[in-house]
């Protein structure tokens, strides 16, 4: 059966644009997931709230600030650094397990995200006093003469943040690589639509369809699979506990785009194969 518009039964058309179909389909799974990852908006939220709701995290973190903070105390302070530890870096950790620390994290990396990909120049600062505030108070439960005044902190001067013309334009890499993906799919639509015009049949066309949709699928998965591991590796593989912790768990923010893509494509291979199965059986299903 064919119709007018579609399955015109054009062997040399239709071979043609399967091709070129299936060429795009190849690089669609990694643009697009890329594109949901880091080009759609700014993933820095998504790992800050992964990273501080692990107590593993926050205690390596607490670890690793104490270990800078003592390095060059002396007398007083290093005796107390030294028998408070364990007090000081469950104090900290705390303090980085509440939403108001989040929160800041949250605010800090949308203005660099901001000044830096979307080329914001009224997020040129970041103004650290929130968090200094809190890690104050996490000391002061602790150890009050490890920590600064309240007026110290009013002191802090917000960071300034800096690009000069040699640096990459990263807005401009973010608008064009978003192009790209739209005219990836624009093509690959398009070339499926003008294979469908040209398929012999319409069980060779959805045949087609649910073999691209399984490639996508597999791609996609193979992706993610192969960045989890990759990002279990190089953590595993660094001396320091902190990358330890941290890397797994931002690789695994950064590549779960790529597992929904997976599913995405699994569904549409499962609808188009049962849709192709409904229409073999009501074909061999023996007319009265």
């Amino acid at each position: 059966m064919t119709n007018p518009i579609f399955l015109t039964a054009k062997r040399g058309p239709a071979i043609t644009f399967a091709a070129l179909s299936t060429v795009i389909l190849i690089f669609l799974p990694i643009v697009s997931g890329v594109y949901l990852s880091v080009g759609k908006s700014n993933p820095a939220p998504k790992i800050a709230n992964a990273l501080l709701a692990k107590s593993e995290f926050r205690d390596a973190a607490a670890n690793k600030l104490i270990e800078n903070i003592s390095k060059d105390s002396e007398g007083i302070e290093a005796l107390l650094f030294e028998a408070k530890a364990k007090e000081i870096r469950a104090a900290l950790s705390d303090a980085m397990g509440t939403k108001a620390f989040e929160d800041e994290v949250v605010v800090i990396t949308q203005k660099a995200y901001n000044f830096y990909i979307d080329g914001d120049a009224q997020s040129g600062s970041i103004d650290i006093r929130p968090i200094a505030s809190m890690a104050l108070k996490a000391f002061s439960k602790v150890a009050p003469l490890l920590s600064l005044a309240e007026g110290q902190i009013k002191d802090i001067a917000p960071i300034a943040l800096t690009s000069s013309k040699s640096d990459i334009d990263l807005k401009q890499i973010k608008t064009g690589f978003t192009g790209l993906v739209f005219v990836l799919w624009i093509g690959f639509i398009l070339f499926s639509a003008l294979y469908w015009r040209f398929a012999s049949n319409l069980h060779n066309a959805l045949k087609f369809s649910g073999i691209q949709s399984s490639v996508f699928a597999v791609i996609s998965i193979l992706i993610f699979l192969i960045g989890s591991a990759a990002g279990g590796s190089i953590g595993g593989n660094s001396a320091d506990q902190l990358p330890q912790i941290a890397i797994p768990i931002v690789a695994q923010v950064l590549i779960s785009p790529f597992l929904t893509l997976a599913i995405l494509g699994l569904i549409t291979t499962v609808a188009l194969v049962g849709y192709l199965y409904t229409l073999v059986k009501k074909q061999l299903k023996p007319s009265n």
